[in-house]
């Protein structure tokens, strides 16, 4: 039986106690389970906000939710189904994936240091989520290859 709709909802939040001269990278997953019926994903959507300051030796620079990048994979278990990838962020609905018994949403964020005698104050918050509709696969027919028994 399909789940209907689904939303996957991921935040990660760094903060540093003390000035540091590198960050690094971030690379966070979530899950959940399918029942393998057909699939579309409705939204995915990620913003980062990002506070910073620095010692004397770093010049100013800027961060922005354009670095951070959210993935959705679709993945067939038992390797039934090829592994189908969606790239955010997207309000668009994208074609139906028949199958697909798990979906994961992965949130990635660079990484960067400082040159030698910088220090930076730094935290970061990242968000995204993931919605998608999960609707029972409409059966299918095989199709006959002989004109002589063809389909209503």
């Amino acid at each position: 039986m399909a789940k209907g709709s689904v939303m996957l909802q991921l935040e990660v939040v760094q903060n540093f106690a003390n000035a540091v001269t590198s960050i690094p990278p971030i690379d966070a997953l979530v899950f959940d389970t399918l029942d393998g019926d057909m699939t579309r994903i409705r939204e995915i959507a990620i913003q980062k906000v990002g506070l910073h300051s620095g010692s004397p030796n770093v010049r100013a620079f800027t961060t922005s939710s354009e670095s951070a990048m959210a993935q959705v994979f679709l993945v067939s278990a038992r390797g039934e189904n090829p592994l189908v990838v969606f790239y955010g962020p997207s309000h668009v609905d994208s074609p139906p994936v028949v199958g697909p018994e798990m979906v994961m949403l992965s949130v990635r964020d660079l990484g960067f240091g400082v040159a030698s005698g910088g220090e930076l104050n730094f935290s970061r918050a990242i968000d995204a989520h993931v919605y998608l509709e999960e609707s029972p696969a409409l059966p299918t027919q095989p199709v006959s290859r002989n004109p002589s028994l063809r389909q209503p």
